[in-house]
This record gives structure tokens, sequence and C-alpha cells, in this order.
């Protein structure tokens, strides 16, 4: 994928144009024919990596949304080259086989029209380009085959916070919050971990962010490889991250 200035994107006709660089645009792309040329158009400017970790998180876009619930939802996206993919934890769960037939077994909500097995085929397409690992799941969420890739070495954060959760017994373990933690990692040897508060802010003394509204146009030539292009905003370079 090269990056085109908007005087050679509009000086020519395109056989696709697809609005936004993160994942749905590169699974739409993926899916397209490699004879097509395609014009990749994004709002936000290329970000590196390394300026984020200098700098801080691209800019945050903000969503008005109604609900029948009433209860406000606080989206996130961010306004740059790869969209969402940037910030993205690699974490790619199916829904469980009881999530389509929720009426049907406890009487809540709506059943789905289709069934686990119905969405099957198509999650394994999706974790196949995305190159998921995982593992050791089958009976939480059952498998026709297994994962394309094997579970990750687990890092020591995450053998240190499975020893933590050990610890609790039968408590709620999805409640456990970050600052619970520090003097049990410290005893374990692992750094004093930030404060979620300050992490998840966007807008810290001294931060910069780079333009919001700065059109940039992406050109996939005909026959480029493009399977190698989603995979890129896909999986490799989010689990680096």
């Amino acid at each position: 994928m090269r990056r085109v200035s908007i005087d050679e994107a509009s000086s020519r006709e395109w056989d696709v144009v697809i609005a936004g660089t993160s994942f749905s645009a590169m699974f739409f792309g993926h899916g397209l024919s490699p004879d097509l040329n395609v014009l990749f158009v994004e709002k936000g400017t290329e970000y590196p990596h390394s300026d984020q970790l200098e700098s801080g998180w691209a800019v945050r876009e903000a969503f008005n949304q109604r609900n029948s619930s009433g209860l406000k939802k606080d989206w996130i996206a961010f306004t740059l080259f790869g969209g969402n993919s940037n910030y993205w934890w690699g974490n790619a769960p199916r829904q469980h086989p009881d999530d389509f037939a929720l009426n049907s077994k406890f009487g809540v909500g709506m059943d789905w029209p289709i069934t686990y097995q119905d969405l099957e085929p198509f999650w394994e397409r999706a974790e196949d380009i995305i190159e998921v690992a995982g593992g050791l799941s089958d009976h939480i969420l059952p498998r026709r085959k297994p994962f394309p890739y094997p579970p990750h070495t687990p890092s020591r954060a995450d053998v240190a916070l499975r020893e933590i959760l050990a610890t609790l017994g039968s408590r709620c373990q999805r409640c456990v919050q970050w600052r619970l933690a520090p003097d049990l990692l410290r005893q374990r040897g692992m750094p004093d971990l930030p404060d979620r508060r300050e992490v998840h802010r966007s807008e810290r003394p001294g931060q910069t962010h780079p333009p919001r509204c700065a059109l940039s146009f992406w050109h996939r030539s005909a026959r480029s490889g493009h399977r190698g292009r989603a995979r890129k905003w896909g999986s490799r370079q989010n689990r680096g991250r």
C-alpha cells in the first residue's frame, strides 16, 4: 500500500473507494478481487507508534448516540491511519453459543435468527486472516478446528496476575482493578503500574496530538498482494504493541 496525494487521487478513476483504514475497511479490501485498483481515504494522518509513545494517543472522536435504554455508552475511536487497530488489545473472542438464544434459555432479550454454527465458518475465515492465537478454551467456546496459532507464552505480568486472581478464591475476578495489585506485583519483581485513570486520559499536560483532520489517500494497486496488507493492520502490528 502506498500513499498518494490528493491531486493524484482525484486525477484518475478508481474501481473501489473505501472510507477509513481500520479493521472493517481492511477486511472489506481483503475480500475484493486483486485485479481492482482500490483507494482508501483516511481522514486522519499517519502517526507512527514511536510518535505515539512520545506524544500520547491520537485524537479521539466523539459520538452522539441515542438508544432505547437511556444509558450512555462511551464509544472510543481514534483519528489516524489504521484507526482503532492502533490501540487494539489483540483480543478476538467469539460470542458464546448461548448468546444466540438468550430468550429460549434465560427468558431475556430476543433469540437471534441465526446460530453459533451459522457464523462459525465466517469466524474461522476472519481468525485465519488476522492470525489469531489461542487454545485450551474449547470447553467454553466449541470449535470445529484449532486456532490458526497456539497460545502465546504468558508474560511475567500474566503469571503474576494469575497468581493474584487465584488468591481471591470465589470472589468475582472480573471486578479486580489494577489498583488492588501493586504490592503483590512488586513482591514478584514487577514494576509499578501507573494509575489506570492516567493511562486512559488522552489530554495530559504538555501532550500534543496530530492534526484532527488531515486527509490521506492510500493506493492498493491491482495484484499488489493485498492479503498481507490486511494482516498488517489486523494482527501482527498490534500484537507487538
